[in-house]
């Protein structure tokens, strides 16, 4: 019992500092908004799984869009990475909890209005594709979303601005 105990408080400590410093970013450029920090001192390892998806979808996104870096910003590149991201989150912590840490991040006072539809409607679809992983089973479930996200993203199935 006192495992979980400490577990829980790592947990909380650990996040209660990414968002104490700003640290817990949605991606590089942009820090958290006091709606994010209130939510992760409550539900820290939803965000602490959240930003381990950011790392993640913000990396193979700028890897993948290397030769195309312009998209990163409302093109195919951010796209794919809201699709990766949040399906990755919704892989974790369920749909549910993922659809409340995206919507939050996106409802934001200087968020244009344009770029809300797009970033909200590429997570709606991420969201889909991580409860779709975790009925498919295996192991690889991120490998899965980011091959699905790809597809779509090459296909021309994500919403872009560009």
């Amino acid at each position: 019992m006192k495992t979980t105990r400490l577990g829980i408080s790592v947990i909380f400590c650990a996040a209660a500092f990414l968002c104490s410093l700003g640290a817990a970013q949605a991606y590089p450029g942009q820090g958290t908004t006091q709606s994010e920090r209130d939510y992760c001192m409550a539900n820290a390892g939803d965000c602490l799984a959240a930003d381990d998806a950011k790392n993640w979808a913000t990396g193979v996104a700028e890897w993948r869009y290397q030769n195309n870096p312009r998209s990163l910003h409302n093109g195919v590149g951010d796209a794919f990475r809201h699709c990766i991201w949040a399906g990755a989150i919704a892989q974790r912590i369920g749909a549910d909890r993922a659809a409340t840490i995206l919507s939050i991040h996106e409802n934001k006072d200087d968020n244009p209005l344009d770029e809300w539809l797009m970033d909200t409607a590429n997570n709606e679809t991420g969201v889909r594709l991580g409860v779709e992983s975790n009925s498919k089973g295996g192991g690889d479930t991120w490998g899965w979303i980011m091959n699905r996200c790809g597809a779509l993203a090459d296909g021309g199935k994500l919403r872009t601005l560009r």
